[in-house]
């Protein structure tokens, strides 16, 4: 369940568009059969109905069957406001709940009569006994044929209150398998504690009323092995029933019944009933394994054969199931379903384990004052450091320390989960907020910056500085060529004397109006070009 969750919390951080992944990638084009084609074709449309209920689309692109469906979702929400709705699902629900007491009365009545009438008699030769034998045979099984029947009938009632409640199809399934996680429960519950009743009449663990003969642990082996047995031809005769279903309309001159058959239609595979069934059949396992060790060996024979006839059922006389759901978001809680159960299995056979006398004639542990001490007798021959240390866990001074750790641990990491579902929830947040700016970015890229008001004046600007700067390079260099080629004295400029030139080789010549002209030019922050190396030589020369 741990590596599941993991792997489903990554695989969840790339869904960020369902709608395009269940329009533009569903289909799977391995598929050959127009069976499957058809079956998936029924998956994308009840996902596309599932995703249009929980979330609220533009009208520009919602589609015509999306619209039908959201029309159809308020209809069902309005509907499901009536009282009458609510009145019907409360009667549904009594209705289930005094059926499920009553069955329940009718284990515990059969297992009471099976008790006196059965098990106090020899079957030595039962079936060389004639009519009797037989009728007593039969009578040994009164309480697995309640069991089965109850097991049998009880969900064809639940799917008719599905039919009545009118849940969306999500709440019908986890209502379908929360009521048949009550019903094998109950079942097993009513019948190991009426089983039970069996070792009080032991005399706590004597022989009986005759001092002889009372083995409690192989009466509830006895009952839960022809339990296993009653239950595999349940699934068998199921089995059959479906085959006969597909067989009967396809065979000639089948006259009213092949009619009738055709009017049913195949069975529907309900994937819910069928995982029930096969956790329902690991509990009874787990259940009597305790008193009939070679109980797991035989549910792995009958499981294996199980499993090979229900595929060929299911392959070629089942028909799709109406409501599909994704296998990767149901698997964790049919886990859950499969670990309460064992869970839940546990007490009965830890009741049965430290709780009651072991018989006196029969079993590994008689003698004994319950089997938890044969490891006790086992523990006395050890060291004596051993003993003490384990006689010290036993008690409430260490025993509610760790308790009391084990809750602050639970709760620290129920805690952390909270913690990092908000942090996670942050992330992905961020993740699609980072997603839009680079979307933005890329569009701005790809688009031409827009022509700002006035851009043709600053290009003319532009290319007037760059036509001056190089009119002022160009002077400059005529200057360092010929130094007497320069204008005559303005009256804005004022007139000093200045010493006569000095012929130095190395002292270029320089002239007061040429300066200011420079000075001018240079505050427009113009790029000065110095002469290349021949033109300083040859001045030098002159």
């Amino acid at each position: 369940m741990a590596i599941k969750y993991r792997t489903l919390q990554k695989a969840s951080v790339g869904e960020r568009f369902p709608f395009s992944w269940l329009v533009f990638n569903s289909w799977d084009f391995a598929i050959t059969k127009p069976a499957t084609a058809t079956s998936k074709m029924l998956d994308i449309t009840i996902s596309l109905k599932v995703w249009a209920t929980n979330m609220i689309l533009p009208p520009s692109i919602v589609l015509t069957a999306l619209q039908e469906t959201l029309a159809e979702t308020r209809q069902t929400v309005e509907h499901k406001l009536k009282i009458g709705v609510m009145l019907m699902r409360v009667c549904t629900n009594l209705l289930i709940f005094i059926t499920l007491a009553g069955t329940s009365y009718a284990i515990y009545l059969a297992v009471d009569n099976a008790e006196a009438k059965v098990h106090r008699r020899d079957f030595h030769g039962a079936f060389n006994s004639g009519t009797q034998g037989l009728v007593l045979f039969l009578a040994s099984f009164q309480v697995q044929g309640v069991v089965t029947a109850r097991n049998l009938a009880l969900p064809y009632m639940f799917q008719m209150a599905e039919w009545l409640e009118n849940f969306h199809p999500r709440t019908a399934l986890k209502m379908r398998l929360f009521r048949l996680f009550l019903l094998y429960l109950s079942s097993l519950y009513v019948l190991i504690i009426s089983l039970f009743s069996l070792s009080s009449q032991c005399g706590g663990g004597g022989g009986g009323e005759d001092g002889r003969g009372c083995c409690w642990e192989n009466n509830i082996g006895q009952e839960l092995f022809k339990l296993n047995l009653t239950h595999l031809l349940a699934d068998t005769a199921t089995m059959t029933v479906d085959v006969s279903r597909w067989v009967l309309p396809k065979i000639p001159h089948m006259g009213k019944l092949g009619k009738l058959a055709e009017m049913i239609g195949p069975t529907e595979f309900r994937l819910a009933d069928n995982v029930l069934k096969l956790i329902y059949g690991q509990a009874l396992v787990l259940l009597g394994v305790l008193f009939c060790p070679l109980l797991p060996l035989i549910g792995l024979v009958k499981y294996i054969f199980i499993f090979y006839c229900r595929s060929v059922v299911v392959y070629y006389c089942n028909q799709p199931p109406r409501n599909v759901f994704r296998v990767s978001s149901t698997l964790n809680f049919y886990l859950g379903i499969l670990l309460a159960t064992a869970l839940l299995c546990s007490f009965p056979v830890g009741y049965a384990m430290f709780s009651i006398s072991p018989s006196n004639t029969c079993g590994p542990f008689r003698g004994l004052e319950n089997m938890l001490y044969i490891l006790l007798d086992d523990i006395d021959t050890w060291p004596q450091v051993l003993q003490i240390a384990i006689d010290n866990m036993r008690t409430a001074t260490v025993i509610v320390p760790i308790l009391a750790l084990l809750g602050l641990q639970i709760y620290y990491y129920a805690v952390m989960s909270s913690a990092l579902k908000e942090v996670n929830k942050d992330l992905k947040l961020q993740l699609r907020m980072e997603h839009a700016d680079i979307r933005e970015k890329l569009a701005q890229f790809r688009q031409p910056p827009p022509l700002a008001f006035g851009a043709p004046g600053q290009r003319h600007l532009q290319l007037q500085q760059a036509l001056e700067s190089q009119q002022i390079s160009e002077r400059r260099l005529s200057l360092h060529q010929n130094p007497m080629m320069a204008e005559p004295d303005t009256p804005h400029h004022h007139h000093t004397s200045h010493p006569p030139p000095s012929h130095h080789p190395h002292q270029q010549p320089s002239h007061p109006h040429t300066n200011g002209l420079l000075d001018q030019n240079e505050q427009q922050q113009t790029p000065v070009v110095k002469p290349p190396p021949m033109l300083a030589s040859s001045h030098t020369h002159h």
